[in-house]
């Protein structure tokens, strides 16, 4: 922690050193509600998994058939594409068996993207979550949401929307209305009053000897 007194030397300022540095951060949510996120992480990363092995699967089934429909003749090729395409003419039965082409593809693109969306939540969520990292978890937990709807059979979506609901709830963010004002014995003045640098927006340090404020990352004073 970082104090400083403030002007009439009545209260020394104590705050998080990272919000210095312009890095607000969550604070601690109760365990019982940090297992809660974790497991929605988890489950939601699970999903990703699951969801990018049946799309991998269909688009390899897609991708099959269709080399196979490219080594019948058209007699063969209109009874396995059923009775709609008894009459039809080579033409429109190049187009159906490219369906399957284009089908697989987009399946086996959707599953590959899955897949990679499942490290993602591990690497980005799951894993900043268990050092402690909530400002980063929390960022990335809302474009992971919007993914887990698209790519993650929508159930990883739901299970991230609350891990990220429920994290936003237990977790405060730290910021100056979150100062901890330390009473002083000495001097008068205003009770509490935090300053910020009018350069780089970081906290500042009450100095009573030049009565000034002290920006560290500037390394300068300031009135």
């Amino acid at each position: 922690m970082v104090g400083g007194v403030c002007p009439g030397g009545d209260a020394v300022v104590s705050y998080n050193p990272q919000y210095i540095t312009g890095e607000p951060q969550f604070r601690q949510p109760p365990p019982s509600e940090k297992e809660k996120i974790t497991n929605n992480i988890t489950f939601a990363m699970i999903f990703f998994f699951i969801a990018a092995i049946v799309f991998i699967i269909l688009g390899t089934y897609y991708m099959a058939t269709y080399a196979h429909l490219n080594t019948l003749d058209d007699k063969d090729k209109k009874d396995f594409l059923g009775p709609d395409y008894r009459n039809a003419t080579s033409g429109d039965l190049q187009l159906a068996i490219l369906a399957y082409l284009a089908g697989g593809v987009v399946l086996l693109i959707w599953g590959i993207i899955g897949l990679v969306f499942a490290f993602v939540t591990r690497t980005k969520a799951l894993m900043p979550l268990a050092r402690g990292e909530f400002e980063e978890a929390g960022r990335y937990l809302n474009i992971l949401t919007v993914m887990g709807f698209i790519f993650g059979i929508v159930i990883a979506g739901v299970l991230l929307f609350k891990a990220r609901d429920l994290l936003k709830k237990t977790a405060v963010r730290m910021s100056p209305t979150n100062v901890n004002v330390t009473p002083s014995s000495t001097g008068s003045g205003t009770s509490g009053e935090v300053h910020r640098c009018q350069v780089c927006n970081s906290m500042m340090t009450f100095n009573p000897q030049t009565r000034m404020w002290f920006c560290s990352s500037c390394n300068r004073y300031q009135m």
